[in-house]
């Protein structure tokens, strides 16, 4: 899963950035709202996280999110204005937000509590190798479209079929395989055996929650929380700006 939503959807933004302002002749700034409407969607759903989890559980949140992200890149596919984009951004950061890191941490801490910590990393590590993978293919169909689809028959089958070529063609690969990886995860993904039901799962006991109060009660209190939270924020803007606008960078220098 992550690999695959990492990977293919926000580790490609910048290879779509100059494609698609080249071709339907967007200014860049203004087509990088985009990723501002997926980044505000996120903050919002991660905010209200927990409470979906209760509700829905990790199953139907995992497959309502691959939905969305095959939405997503169907809408791309066939978008042609400014605002469209920006409904794309939206879907995709409630995709992004349903199967992306928080899920797969919650289901790390589940099945496996002893190993959490390593088992995180190697599944967070897969991010890298779903970019490499998304490198070969989708930055190839986007900007060698043509010479791609010579060299391989699925492509050129997919192509004829949809209709479409370059940027877009990369967006129907990509939502068709959403589809068919959501659906074998959304078959695959179980509750842990010691977890008896969804309410006790995330249930804390009266003890637990008093010493959470009173731990966040203190931190305001601490200079370090404010420290913490400007280089957070400082260290996030610097590392998003500079991450969705490298690749375009790179092309138009060659």
């Amino acid at each position: 899963m992550i690999f695959v939503v990492l990977g293919f959807s926000t580790e490609t933004r910048s290879t779509y950035l100059k494609a698609i302002c080249d071709d339907l002749e967007f200014d860049r700034s203004v087509f990088s709202f985009s990723t501002t409407f997926q980044s505000i969607v996120l903050a919002i759903l991660y905010f209200l996280f927990g409470t979906f989890i209760k509700w829905f559980g990790a199953r139907k949140m995992i497959g309502a999110g691959f939905l969305f992200l095959v939405v997503s890149f169907a809408i791309q596919s066939i978008s042609t204005e400014i605002w469209q984009f920006y409904v794309v951004g939206s879907l995709m950061g409630v995709g992004v937000c349903f199967t992306g890191t928080a899920i797969n941490a919650l289901l790390i801490a589940e099945w496996f509590p002893n190993s959490k910590g390593t088992v995180t990393g190697i599944v967070l590590a897969t991010s890298g190798l779903g970019s490499i993978a998304s490198e070969q293919v989708i930055t190839k169909i986007v900007y060698d479209g043509d010479r791609f689809e010579e060299e391989n028959a699925f492509f050129a089958w997919l192509s004829d079929i949809f209709s479409v070529s370059g940027w877009r063609l990369a967006s129907v690969f990509t939502a068709l395989l959403f589809l068919f990886v959501g659906v074998i995860v959304v078959l695959l993904v179980r509750q842990p055996p010691q977890v008896v039901t969804k309410e006790e799962s995330y249930k804390s006991t009266p003890t637990q929650q008093d010493i959470l109060a009173g731990e966040k009660k203190n931190v305001f209190r601490k200079p370090y929380f404010y420290l913490c939270g400007i280089s957070a924020f400082s260290s996030g803007f610097i590392l998003q700006s500079t991450h969705s606008i490298s690749k375009s960078s790179m092309l138009d220098v060659g």
